[in-house]
């Protein structure tokens, strides 16, 4: 009996994880292309632009929130209940502070002046930004609680809590919002799914709570790996510096996707950041299979990086790379071919107001094709503990594409974002290869 138990307690497998995250990818991924189809068709081309400014502004803060605790975690032999806990005060704690001295800051602005876009009614920008505000620490806690349950290699509940539950649970509050379509519901429909989830985040970790008896341990080794083995225990400073850069990294990240939509409403209108939108969120949805390969993938990129020499084909850095970037080309190439072929095809869901950003998509689709045929780069990296690298390599881009978005923008809107993105993706992906291939002498082809 306490063998079945322990083996129906253990986390599952590599494989069995990484069909089980695509799968939350691919719901995630539907869900929220549905969202974005919704909200351009409840509201005015005007007023779809107020929300994607606002859920941008919220989002570019939200990624302060990093996965460092994959990296820590994933690089223990064996972790019990205390060492998660211990992660947790480590990564979580600080997050938590840093979250609650902003929302201070942000909740009395947010009461008297609401986001960007004043083209919208005062109102409904007012529970915009105090719903956006109240939010804000639930959202941040999200991705460090979930975390902890990925570095001890158990992605469930990261797929369904996050990259299924929330955008399928957002969508469904949205479909209620028709009956009264607004900026304000249309939020806060969008807002309401982080706090049940980071609610359920925690009820998920059960080593976050006080211990009322023996706990086994929670294995982040491979079966059959135990103590016996060296581990590799990172002291709380060098955990912090990891931290921050991470959380550099992923802002940085999440600011490719999400600043040029805030800059093109903010020197061409709320109109011209929707049609913006909606025309660039196949890139949001390529990125996510992507990351969602990259992420099933993390623990062992850790563990390989880690190790003196691979024991396994499995456990080799470069074979995780190329399975990755494999995958990435197989899934995603046929549909950017036909994006740049077509780009009406995309444009059509959204309605006519969208028809006329055909070379928005033919410009991104060229250069995620080359982004996906890169491979998961900066995982790679991260996971060999080179997260510092990455905040310049990706802060270099990410000044590539604001300088060309200040440059474009106002003469050419959409399209003059479209080719500042475009560049930025290809500078922080060729830069990614070459760090690469200098540091594990592995390419996404062998």
């Amino acid at each position: 009996m306490a063998d079945l138990l322990q083996v129906r307690d253990a986390p599952p497998s590599h494989g069995s994880q990484s069909r089980l995250n695509l799968v939350g990818v691919v719901t995630g991924g539907a869900a929220q292309l549905a969202l974005v189809w919704l909200t351009a068709r409840l509201l005015s081309p005007q007023e779809a632009g107020t929300v994607f400014t606002a859920t941008s502004v919220f989002l570019l803060v939200v990624t302060a929130s990093p996965t460092a605790l994959v990296w820590y975690l994933g690089r223990q032999r064996d972790v019990d209940a205390d060492g998660v806990r211990s992660a947790a005060r480590l990564g979580i704690v600080p997050v938590v502070v840093l979250t609650a001295a902003v929302c201070v800051l942000a909740l009395p602005v947010a009461l008297g002046v609401g986001p960007v876009a004043a083209a919208a009614p005062r109102s409904a920008l007012g529970v915009a930004a105090v719903l956006l505000v109240l939010t804000l620490p639930a959202a941040v806690v999200l991705e460090p609680l979930l975390s902890l349950s990925r570095g001890v290699h158990d992605m469930r509940p990261t797929v369904v809590l996050d990259r299924a539950g929330r955008p399928v649970l957002q969508v469904a509050l949205t479909v209620l919002a028709a009956l009264s379509p607004s900026v304000g519901t249309v939020l806060a429909a969008w807002c309401l799914p982080y706090l049940l989830c980071a609610g359920l985040a925690y009820l998920a970790t059960p080593a976050l709570r006080p211990p009322s008896g023996p706990r086994p341990a929670l294995t982040a080794g491979s079966p059959g790996r135990g103590r016996s083995e060296a581990q590799d225990p990172v002291s709380p400073a060098r955990f912090r510096r990891y931290l921050a850069s991470r959380a550099g990294t992923s802002m940085v990240q999440v600011a490719f996707a999400r600043l040029d939509v805030v800059i093109v409403a903010a020197l061409t209108g709320p109109r011209e950041a929707a049609v913006y939108t909606v025309a660039t969120r196949f890139v949001v949805l390529a990125q996510m299979v992507q990351q969602a390969l990259a992420t099933a993938a993390e623990p062992l990129l850790a563990r390989a990086g880690h190790a003196t020499r691979a024991t396994t084909a499995e456990e080799s850095v470069g074979e995780l790379y190329r399975a990755a970037t494999r995958w990435s080309v197989l899934l995603l190439w046929p549909v950017l071919c036909l994006l740049a072929v077509a780009p009406g095809s995309w444009l059509a869901l959204f309605g006519g107001a969208y028809a006329d950003a055909g070379q928005v998509v033919r410009v991104l689709a060229a250069a995620m094709a080359l982004a996906v045929a890169v491979g998961p780069v900066e995982t790679v990296l991260a996971m060999h503990g080179r997260a510092g690298v990455l905040v310049w390599t990706n802060l270099g881009a990410l000044g590539v594409m604001v300088a060309l978005d200040l440059a474009l923008v106002p003469a050419h809107g959409a399209s003059g974002a479209a080719l500042g993105w475009a560049a930025a993706i290809v500078c922080k992906n060729l830069a990614g290869l070459w760090l690469v291939v200098r540091l594990t002498g592995d390419g996404p082809v062998e």
